[in-house]
């Protein structure tokens, strides 16, 4: 994700320091940024962004003056050189743009003196400043210019400076018949118009690129048979991309021929290079095409602008990032945003006019949205204030999120209070009407994910039932993480697989909730702490339930476990903290189980006995078991038997002598346990030959004495299992579970100190409680891995 968000935030603020129109900018860092954000001379900057050198040298640490003609002007000089007598090539362009850029010590205008004589960057050739009627203007060889807008500081210490003036420098004189040093001799074109002008270098263009395209497949073809001869793959290189040349010159008429002097070089360092040894042949021939085409492209381009007269294209080359970056389409903008947190996001309004209208509407960068708020405290305000605090905000996230919600798929909302708010004095909202009112009714909604956060009541009712219905058509999953209450008025969206509630309360304005409130095609239920007394009615209407998790209720009288008994395709069963009066002997039907929790499962007068538990005995499609806190001496003999298990939780139980050796261990990846349990144990470790992870909890490590008393065991007693650790070949994890009150024993601190050093491969962690375990997701892994 890190790298991800470099890449946005490098994207988002390139393009704030080039949009045009915004907020004034502090001096910009280099010459080429500069010349970048002036939008008085943009198409000179976009010119000389053609000529990588030229770009490289504005752009890096460059010391000197620039003076760049505006766009009136840099617009009128191709027609000004073709009608002088000397019509405009590639060469005599780049000229042009050297002679405007004198190195050295800056130039601000309060340090300039009469006839003062600058030294241009082409071939030293030279210019002369003076001042007429307080006017300063400057003296080129084949022109005059008068400054527009002088002293456009560059970098923190000032280090360069533009002026801008109304006329091109020209490197010499027109109407002579003389070319600038360098220029080569431009191929007159006859066209009667400027569009036939440009429709030509179009054509040109585009068959030179499908013939280059073609040679470079040839090249690519003959190197790969160059084993047996590289004199022979050399010519088949060099004959393809001349052909292709020709072909171009052929399609694209005199435009190509003034390029054809690029594609010969790039030819001939091609097929020099392939015959110096096989290795550097197929570097050498490969590299050079591209070449070619690069040098083609931008020739043409720059004869295409110069026999139209136009403005530069408006696509720029792929050396110049930034102007790339800028014409982006809002999609690839929108994708990009998406990298970004949301709180981020909120800020790209800020940066230019065209993040501000992509933020206005839907586009891909809200597909996820995570609103987060905190009502406002006030101890004098009554329930009245508060319900008009809460309806306030409602109103202002339904604003901002109507125009929005086309494009939104998750939506997280969460609302938190900075005080406790009495269970009695709770205010009922319908909270997801009010989020979605203001878009258009009846529109259907791409939201597939809501979770919402309330510390107040909600009230579930007109969003999920006609005529609002169709728009929540595609709701999958509803999750509640927090709420005060919720009230469920009406059954929920026909489509929906995931439900979850958790810390609130669960109940109907009818006093007791309808048997069918949630619809068959839920596969997950998940309603943990949630005040129930016992198994919800709803179950028996979900004939494709697959994970149910009821931890954190007092199902202390609960007489109708049987429900369990019809939840035939269930693999995911959470009954933790449940305090059962005895145990779900119902379990026993759900053949396709893979993951049962029953940690502290049992009331604290309730010990189950041990012959209770062969109830588990069917369930051989089970992997992961937790059976932690619950007064067991030993492990039950039905759970040995579960060959088939992969995961087992046996941490804070009162074992006496430890884990028994049974086959159940061979296929164990995870396991939960006391370090005493585990000092007990070295010999049944040792047979978890597949174990991964080895999670170890509650530092009390103690014998009974001889004595009335217990007495610590010593460091050394630690010896066994850190002998039988430091051989198990799966092993990858040692984890403590170290809790704020507890003390390290002197066999815990043995353990972890030695087995840093003598099994480096392992990861040593602490974890601060055991509140780990595993999900169908996982399960559905491990079957994908088989």
């Amino acid at each position: 994700m890190s790298n991800n968000k470099a890449l946005a935030l490098l994207v988002l603020f390139s393009m704030a320091a080039a949009a045009a129109g915004d907020a004034a900018a502090p001096p910009q860092p280099t010459v080429f940024a500069a010349l970048q954000v002036t939008p008085e001379v943009s198409d000179f900057w976009q010119t000389l962004s053609w000529f990588p050198d030229v770009a490289e040298l504005l752009g890096g640490s460059f010391t000197g003056t620039v003076f760049a003609p505006d766009n009136k002007a840099w617009a009128s000089v191709a027609h000004e050189t073709r009608t002088g007598g000397l019509p405009l090539t590639t060469d005599a362009l780049k000229a042009i743009i050297l002679y405007h850029i004198a190195p050295g010590k800056p130039a601000f205008i309060s340090d300039l003196v009469d006839d003062q004589v600058f030294t241009s960057a082409l071939d030293k050739k030279k210019f002369t400043a003076q001042y007429s009627e307080g006017v300063l203007r400057l003296q080129a060889i084949g022109s005059a210019a008068k400054v527009v807008t002088p002293d456009i500081a560059v970098g923190a210490d000032s280090a360069s400076v533009v002026h801008v003036f109304d006329t091109v420098l020209l490197p010499f004189k027109l109407g002579t018949g003389s070319k600038p040093e360098g220029s080569v001799a431009a191929t007159s074109i006859d066209t009667s118009t400027i569009e036939g002008a440009q429709a030509a270098a179009s054509s040109a263009i585009n068959a030179a690129g499908d013939s280059l395209n073609t040679a470079f497949g040839n090249t690519q073809a003959a190197l790969g048979s160059a084993a047996g001869s590289v004199q022979a793959a050399a010519s088949a290189a060099a004959n393809a991309v001349q052909q292709a040349a020709a072909s171009a010159a052929t399609s694209g008429q005199a435009a190509v021929g003034a390029a054809n002097g690029a594609v010969t070089g790039a030819v001939g360092g091609a097929a020099t290079a392939v015959t110096d040894t096989a290795g550097t042949m197929v570097d050498g021939a490969i590299g050079a095409v591209p070449g070619a085409v690069a040098a083609l492209a931008t020739s043409l381009a720059a004869e295409a602008w110069v026999m139209s007269s136009a403005l530069p294209p408006p696509v720029p080359p792929a050396h110049s990032r930034l102007l790339h970056l800028l014409d982006l389409p809002d999609s690839a903008l929108a994708s990009i945003a998406k990298l970004l947190p949301f709180c981020e996001r909120l800020r790209l309004s800020l940066v230019c006019r065209a993040l501000r209208r992509l933020c206005a509407g839907p586009s891909d960068m809200w597909y996820t949205v995570e609103a987060v708020a905190q009502l406002p405290f006030d101890e004098e305000a009554g329930e009245a204030q508060r319900l008009s605090d809460e309806m306030l905000l409602l109103n202002r996230v339904a604003r901002w999120l109507g125009p929005r919600l086309a494009a939104v798929h998750v939506l997280d909302f969460a609302v938190f209070s900075s005080v406790p708010i009495d269970p009695g004095e709770l205010t009922l909202l319908p909270v997801v009407e009010l989020l979605f009112s203001k878009c258009p009714a009846g529109q259907p909604l791409p939201l597939a994910k809501l979770s919402i956060e309330w510390p107040e009541a909600v009230l579930l009712r007109a969003d999920f039932t006609p005529p609002n219905a169709p728009r929540l058509q595609h709701l999958r999953k509803l999750a509640f993480p927090t709420v005060g209450r919720l009230e469920v008025a009406a059954c929920l969206p026909p489509a929906l697989t995931d439900f979850s509630l958790q810390d609130g309360t669960l109940w109907s304005d009818r006093g007791t909730l309808a048997a069918a409130w949630l619809p068959p095609t839920v596969t997950a239920l998940h309603l943990s702490s949630v005040g129930l007394r016992a198994l919800p009615q709803v179950l028996t209407q979900l004939p494709h339930l697959r994970s149910l998790v009821l931890n954190y209720n007092r199902l202390t009288g609960a007489s109708n476990l049987a429900i369990l008994e019809q939840l035939a395709r269930l693999e995911d069963l959470n009954l933790s903290e449940c305090f059962l009066p005895r145990f779900p002997d119902q379990v026993s039907a759900l053949t396709g189980l893979r993951l049962l929790y029953l940690h502290n499962a049992f009331n604290r007068n309730v010990r189950v006995p041990l012959a209770a538990w062969s109830a588990l005995a069917p369930l051989r499609r089970l992997v992961f078991l937790s059976i932690s806190g619950n007064q067991l001496q030993q492990l039950p003999p039905c759970v040995a038997g579960l060959t088939q298990l992969q995961c087992l939780h046996v941490e804070e139980n009162e074992f006496e002598a430890g884990l028994p050796l049974h086959p159940y261990l061979r296929n164990l990846r995870e396991l939960v346990m006391d370090w005493q349990a585990a000092l007990d144990s070295p010999t049944s470790l040792q047979a978890a030959t597949a174990l991964s992870r080895l999670v170890l909890c509650n530092h009390r490590a103690v014998d009974e004495g001889p004595g009335p008393g217990l007495t610590v065991r010593s460091a050394e007693a630690a010896e066994p299992l850190l002998s039988v650790l430091s051989v198990m070949p799966a092993l990858r994890a040692v984890e403590d579970v170290f809790g704020e009150e507890e003390s390290v024993t002197a066999p815990v601190a043995r353990v972890m100190w030695q087995l840093g050093q003598r099994c480096p491969h392992l990861q040593l962690k602490m974890l601060p409680s055991t509140d780990v375990g595993w999900t169908l997701h996982d399960t559905d892994r491990l079957d994908s891995q088989r």
